[in-house]
């Protein structure tokens, strides 16, 4: 089978995981190593771009931290465009 390229915080965001858990993982991946925001998955899409483009079935605010903690780590992230059309 084909193997999709993607990272740690690509799978926090995408699974179906209890969100106070995974909002915490998240923070905890980005303060120890925040370079993890710069990598990019299989389609071309940044951490960021999965976060923002995604129902990732979690309130407004947590996502709004998560979002601003991302650009933290990564501020370039805001002028890459992200990924194929329809995929994130």
């Amino acid at each position: 089978g084909k193997h999709m390229k993607t990272s740690i915080l690509h799978q926090v965001i995408s699974s179906g995981g209890e969100i106070h858990g995974r909002a915490g993982l998240l923070r905890s991946i980005l303060s120890a190593r925040p370079s993890a925001a710069s990598i990019k998955n299989s389609y071309g899409s940044l951490p960021i771009h999965m976060l923002a483009q995604r129902n990732c079935k979690m309130k407004v605010k947590v996502k709004e931290e998560l979002l601003r903690g991302l650009i933290h780590a990564y501020p370039a992230s805001l002028s890459i465009a992200g990924g194929t059309i329809e995929r994130t």
